[in-house]
């Protein structure tokens, strides 16, 4: 099992009458989280699903995981029946075991997925 260190940089910027305004900027270091795997997909979530499993591809456990979808979509982390609404997300240190997704956005939902864990 190995470590992994991530760098962070996150920012969020709001356009408008083409004028732009930077809400929010951060950068830190998020590391030693445990590992063995690590995996990247794009997964399809068709409208007026309900949710539909994301397999964890060769994950037992996701500890860190990025999160984005093109679509608003409904997200339950390890079999919550209340879920969340999002284009996307990120946690780290989650230990997350299930993830189930909902779309009910009038169109097809494309999700990335990075994940690590064991």
């Amino acid at each position: 099992m190995a470590n992994i260190q991530l760098d962070l940089t996150a920012s969020l910027a709001i356009q408008r009458s083409g004028q732009t305004t930077n809400i929010a900027y951060d950068s830190q270091t998020l590391a030693d989280e445990a590992h063995d795997e690590h995996d990247a997909r794009t997964e399809e979530i068709p409208d007026n699903t309900s949710d539909q499993a994301i397999t964890l591809g060769p994950l037992t456990t996701i500890q860190a995981v990025l999160v984005i979808s093109d679509q608003p979509v409904t997200f339950k982390i390890n079999g919550d029946s209340n879920g969340f609404e999002a284009r996307g997300f990120l946690a780290w240190g989650a230990a997350i075991t299930a993830m189930t997704v909902s779309n009910a956005s009038g169109k097809l939902a494309v999700l990335r997925l990075i994940r690590v864990g064991t």
